[in-house]
């Protein structure tokens, strides 16, 4: 995603501009998507809009201005070269790594840290990003543990559930197969009855 364009396009607003989880954002530290465009409906919607008015819930008159900025971009189509681009990393930028599911990617920055954006338009926070690709690749070790042992504490709860429906089927199983076995019998010995009389 093109940020730092972007942020040029709404007059260099002081809210943070960056792409997260398949939306444009514009938000702040708070609220880090105060204003958003989904990137594949293209629909806007402000987080604060409790009962889904759209545009008039927007009572700031800085986030309006960027409503109506976005919704032109939208309607221009220029919101698709922003979100499939990047901005063009120059001289000023720097690497940084990015830490993501276990693993980590170098990316260009021109600041480090919260909240600030890489080149792609990925906020960076800063329990998840690093100067050197070894602090990088140390957090994605710890990362992974965590995550080996919380899927583990997952697979035996879940194993254990296992066991207990197991347990509880072959119950059920067999006070059906002697239910059966009883209404047989009885069946038979009613007919038993019924014959002899």
């Amino acid at each position: 995603m093109k940020a730092k364009l972007l942020k040029e396009l709404l007059n260099n607003t002081g809210y943070i501009v960056h792409e997260r989880r398949g939306k444009v954002c514009v938000g702040s530290p708070m609220c880090t998507d105060l204003i958003s465009v989904d990137n594949a409906t293209f629909k806007i919607k402000y987080a604060l809009d409790s009962f889904n008015e759209g545009r008039k819930s927007v009572n700031h008159p800085e986030l309006g201005l960027i409503w109506d900025k976005l919704q032109e971009l939208v309607d221009s189509g220029q919101i698709l070269d922003i979100i499939n681009g990047n901005d063009e990393i120059d001289e000023t930028y720097f690497p940084v790594y990015v830490a993501n599911d276990g693993g980590y990617e170098k990316k260009f920055t021109k600041a480090f840290g919260y909240p600030n954006v890489t080149a792609d338009g990925e906020l960076l926070h800063d329990n998840d990003c690093f100067k050197t690709e070894i602090e990088a690749i140390e957090y994605a070790i710890r990362d992974c543990g965590y995550a080996l042992d919380s899927y583990l504490e997952r697979y035996n709860e879940a194993k254990d559930k296992m066991e207990k429906c197991q347990t509880k089927m072959k119950d059920y199983a067999s006070k059906k197969e002697t239910h059966e076995i009883n209404l047989r019998l009885l069946k038979t010995e009613k007919e038993q009855n019924n014959g002899t009389e």
